[in-house]
């Protein structure tokens, strides 16, 4: 029997007109550090152009006429310009870096705006095992993504991973009551994603026992 990918269609919709475009949550100090690292490598840039340009002129004087002062110059320059090189690609090095660690961060916030879709689908067949099947895979392979995050501590901690759900954990934890001592600065939703895809996992499989599926 061929799998009805009809029903689907439906998650398309889903909150079609009250969905909210996707903000990656990407770190400010991180951001900030790519744009200073951009700024400082054209600096360089700059100064390389400086050299170079420098460094043309005087060739075409030593062909005109030999000098001593010129050639030794022209080595100085030779020297600095490779010193340029070398800086440039150091912190373009650093720049690939810290540009993986916002791309990173753009495709968790994206998984995670993606589970959110996926948590709240509710096919118009409960119990069509096709449809749950689809769901669960979806769910499982999008919560062992969001298991790469890691924002910060606080999130990392009682955050539910797929081995957890399959070793019976429901996405169920105590209410953490935070004080006024302990400043929030990470926004990140992986932890709240995670514990609602466990807890529609658990939904899902309730039904499979449920309807014998």
């Amino acid at each position: 029997m061929e799998i009805n990918y009809d029903i689907f269609e439906q998650r398309i919709k889903l909150n079609e007109n009250n969905r909210q475009v996707l903000k990656p949550q990407i770190t400010k100090e991180t951001e900030k550090e790519h744009r200073k690292l951009t700024k400082i490598i054209h600096n360089y840039e700059l100064e390389r152009r400086v050299a170079q340009y420098e460094r043309k002129s005087i060739r075409k004087k030593i062909k005109k006429e030999t000098n001593v002062e010129l050639e030794s110059e022209l080595s100085k320059l030779d020297n600095e310009i490779e010193e340029i090189d070398n800086t440039i690609n150091i912190f373009e090095k650093k720049r690939e870096e810290v540009h993986g660690i916002l791309l990173k961060r753009v495709l968790i916030d994206i998984k995670c705006q993606s589970s959110e879709d996926w948590i709240n689908f509710k096919p118009s067949n409960e119990v069509d095992k096709y449809s749950n099947s689809i769901i669960e895979y979806t769910l499982k392979e999008l919560l062992k993504k969001i298991q790469e995050c890691d924002c910060c501590e606080r999130h990392m901690k009682n955050r539910p991973t797929l081995e957890d759900f399959e070793n019976g954990n429901d996405g169920e934890y105590p209410k953490c009551i935070t004080t006024g001592q302990i400043k929030i600065t990470c926004d990140c939703s992986c932890r709240h994603s995670s514990r609602f895809i466990c807890r529609r996992l658990c939904e899902l499989k309730q039904q499979n026992i449920v309807f014998n599926i």
